[in-house]
């Protein structure tokens, strides 16, 4: 499977957590879209190691996950490495996190990232 998209779920992260862990085990995804769902921390934890340590996912959309700030600043750093993205899609989510190198990790990412 190369492609898997969830959008508007109703689902708790205890199912989320479980859905994530499943989709990134040993998984040859290029796009993975995971839209308005009730993403807990561990799954996007899980998602952006899953990112640092793939080489084929090419498109990530976490839009409106319903995560706390702290979520994005690890994010960031797991991904700050990555090359191999094309689009990162992270809309509505609260991403600066007060305090936090939040906005250097994003700003790190675009800078080292070749095509996105």
């Amino acid at each position: 499977m190369s492609e898997f998209r969830i959008i508007d779920c109703k689902i708790t992260t205890n199912i989320s957590n479980k859905l994530v862990n499943l989709i990134t085990q040993g998984c040859t995804l290029q796009q993975l879209a995971i839209v308005n769902c009730n993403l807990s921390e561990r799954s996007v934890q899980a998602i952006a190691e899953f990112t640092h340590t793939s080489k084929l996912i090419r498109e990530i959309d976490l839009s409106w996950c319903k995560t706390q700030r702290s979520t994005w600043t690890n994010f960031f750093e797991l991904i700050c490495n990555t090359r191999n993205l094309s689009s990162l899609s992270l809309v509505g989510n609260l991403l600066i996190e007060p305090g936090k190198d939040t906005l250097a990790n994003i700003v790190s990412f675009i800078k080292k990232s070749i095509k996105l």
